[in-house]
Formats: structure tokens, C-alpha cells, sequence
């Protein structure tokens, strides 16, 4: 538990207001029934493992489908005939309450053209990014190598504390490891696809401290490991450094990013019914002013609105060089907010994340209609 509450890039998931959080609950819902139907297979558990399985499809569809193959492996070599019916009547259920809206609503997107060279770069940025910022992937290696070498050549026993009983121990490694496999074939790959395993890996995590740190004769050092590995990432990156620190300068300061300066800004100056149009984010205009969005796909064109956002990392090069963009300086009153034109207004990926305001970017440009009354000319401060 300590281990997945002082992990930022989790908790940096989960304040989003989006499926993160509910696809990571509703995942770990589905592998404690299941574990619960296996111990004991009453109607009740099955019902259980319907609602979870049937709240994580509504939830995010591609974490649904590798758990129910997981599901439907493992009861394929370790369901008993206890299991097998009642899991079966489970299964039907949840194709009862999901089929029709998978086959109504479901629309797959960002699969591409399927290829052996990019779903190894696949792999190989699903490994790196779990070394470096979830679990410690390669001490974790390492160090069971070396517990496997000295029981070779020493011939001793290396006991472990509660080993797990082999259908638990491939459950959880199926359910992780076809989440893994799933996450190969879409053309993007991000940290967030991960996120929902996420409890999995810790939970190997703890018992890797606990089996090979937490010794009788390192136990003193082992507190030290555990220490370092739940509040540092001192055993994943180099310069190691304390993630929770970061986090809380950023909840105990104020963080403006660009959209926040865009619509503070809007909502201060902008009146009900005026158009503005922005090259990205539209849908944050949309839900937090009274203004009408032009849609992105129509930046490009040239249109006259009432304001203009410039974000510079979402247009291209040739845009600043064009007859429109000097016909937009020479008629419209220019703005420059108290906001920095970074890329995003902030990421949950911890390599993207910004913990403290951004510097390096110029700030963020909007042109505004002369025939609209406020301050222009200026630069102006969010809100």
C-alpha cells in the first residue's frame, strides 16, 4: 500500500479527471473477485466478477479485453468443474450486458498498420518506462539473479516468505502480462495504458523487497531499500531524487499553464456569442467559456473571428510566414498573457509533467478583433 500511495506517477493518474482512476479500481475489482470465486464458488462471488467485469468494460474497453482472456486461460488450465460452470454463467452474463453496446457504440481507432519493428519499440518503451518510473525492473533482475547464481553454487535453500500457490502466481502474471501484450498493437503507446496493472507490479514489487531485502541478517539495510524505494526513485534513476517532493511544491503553488492563461483570460474580456477559434484544446474553451469555438480543423482558413489563440507547438511553421498571419497583426490587437506557450497544459506522464511553471516558453499570444472593447496592447494576467 505504501509502496502505490507514494508513487507519483499513480497518483499523478488518478487526480485526472478521466478513466484512469476507474479502469485501475474496476481492473483490481475484477482480480480480487475472481480470487474470491476461486476460493470459493457461490453465486454471489459470480456475480461479483460480473458487475466488476462489466463496470471495467464500461469503463475502458482495451483493459477489459486481455483481463477476460486472462479470465478464460486461466480457468482453461486451472478451472476445476466447481469453477468452470458457474464461471461460464458469469461470462454470459457480462456478454449479455456488454455485446450490445460494444457492437452499437465501439469503434476501433489508433490501430494503424500492424508491424514486428513497432511492437518492439513497443516493448521496449513499456519496459523503460516501468523501470524508470513505476518499478525497479532491472535491480529487481539483477538481484533475484543473484539469489538463483548463490543457490547454484552454494547448494543452500533461499526460503521465501508465502510463496503464492501456482494459480494465483499465473493469474496475476497473466493478467499483466496479456495486458502487456495487448498494449503491442495500437499505434500509440502511452504510460496511461499501464496505469490500471499498476497494483500488480507493486504487489511484486513488496514481495521482492520482502523476499530478498528483508532478510534476518540485511534486515537493518533492507529498511533502508524499502525506504529508498517508496519515497525516492533512488533505485531507478541516476541522479536519484525524491518525486514526492515535486508534487507537493506543485499542490502548495500556483500552476498556471497555458490553457488555464487562455481561459482566464476569455472569461474576463470574451462576451457571450463571440467566436474564437484556437489550432488545439478546443474542448477546453468549450466547457469552461460562453464563447463559440471554431473547430481546429479550420484554423488554417481564412476566417475573421472575434479572437485568435496562438499556440505555437500545435501549428505550423509556415502559418507565422503567410499573408493571413500579417493580416491578422496588422488588424487585430495583440495579446500576450502572463502564460507560458508550453506544449500541454500539463501531463499525467511524468516525463511530460511540469511540477513547477514552465520558463523556457514564450508566452502565449491571442489576437483580438479591434472593434471589441478591453485592454489590448498589453500583457495581461489570467483571470
Amino acid at each position: 500500500v505504501a509502496l502505490l500511495v507514494c508513487s507519483v506517477p499513480f497518483l499523478l493518474h488518478m487526480r485526472q479527471c478521466r478513466y484512469y482512476a476507474m479502469a485501475t479500481a474496476f481492473f483490481t475489482a475484477v482480480c480480487l473477485a475472481y480470487l474470491r470465486f476461486l476460493a470459493r464458488p457461490t453465486v454471489r462471488r459470480a456475480a461479483a466478477l460480473t458487475l466488476s467485469l462489466t463496470l471495467l468494460f464500461h469503463t475502458n474497453f482495451g483493459t477489459f479485453l486481455p483481463a477476460v482472456a486472462a479470465l478464460f486461460l486461466h480457468q482453461a488450465f486451472w478451472g476445476t468443474r466447481q469453477t468452470s460452470r458457474p464461471f461460464l454463467w458469469s461470462l454470459g452474463a457480462v456478454v449479455l450486458l456488454t455485446f450490445p453496446w460494444a457492437v452499437a457504440f465501439y469503434q476501433p481507432a489508433f490501430i494503424g498498420k500492424l508491424s514486428l519493428m513497432r511492437m518492439y519499440k513497443h516493448l521496449e518503451y513499456y519496459i523503460r518506462i516501468t523501470n524508470k518510473y513505476l518499478i525497479p525492473l532491472a535491480v529487481m533482475a539483477a538481484t533475484s539473479l543473484g539469489v538463483v547464481l548463490w543457490r547454484w553454487r552454494t547448494g543452500r535453500r533461499y526460503p521465501v516468505p508465502s510463496p503464492l500457490s501456482p494459480p494465483v502466481r499465473w493469474f496475476l502474471m497473466l493478467m499483466v502480462g496479456l495486458q502487456l501484450a495487448f498494449l503491442l498493437l495500437p499505434d500509440q503507446r502511452h504510460m496511461r495504458y499501464l496505469i490500471p496493472a499498476l497494483p500488480i507490479l507493486v504487489i511484486a514489487e513488496a514481495w521482492w523487497l520482502v523476499s530478498v531485502c528483508l532478510r534476518d541478517r540485511l534486515r537493518r539495510l533492507g529498511w533502508v531499500v524499502v525506504a529508498l524505494a517508496t519515497v525516492t526513485n533512488a533505485l531507478q534513476a541516476i541522479p536519484p531524487a525524491m518525486p514526492l517532493m515535486d508534487l507537493a511544491e506543485e499542490l502548495t503553488r500556483a500552476y498556471v499553464g497555458p490553457m488555464e492563461g487562455v481561459v482566464g483570460y476569455l472569461r474576463a474580456h470574451g462576451k457571450p456569442g463571440e467566436v474564437v477559434k484556437i489550432p488545439y484544446d478546443d474542448r477546453t474553451l468549450i466547457f469552461y467559456t460562453d464563447l463559440t469555438v471554431a473547430r481546429p480543423s479550420e484554423f488554417l482558413r481564412e476566417t475573421y473571428p472575434d479572437w485568435v489563440v496562438i499556440r505555437r507547438g500545435w501549428m505550423p511553421k509556415h502559418f507565422f510566414t503567410s499573408a493571413y498571419f500579417h493580416q491578422l497583426e496588422a488588424t487585430y490587437e495583440r495579446i500576450e498573457l502572463d502564460a507560458p506557450d508550453a506544449f500541454w497544459q500539463n501531463r499525467e506522464d511524468p516525463g511530460l509533467h511540469h511540477f513547477r511553471r514552465a520558463w523556457w516558453p514564450p508566452p502565449v499570444t491571442v489576437f483580438r478583433k479591434r472593434t471589441s472593447r478591453g485592454d489590448v496592447g498589453v500583457k495581461a494576467v489570467p483571470g
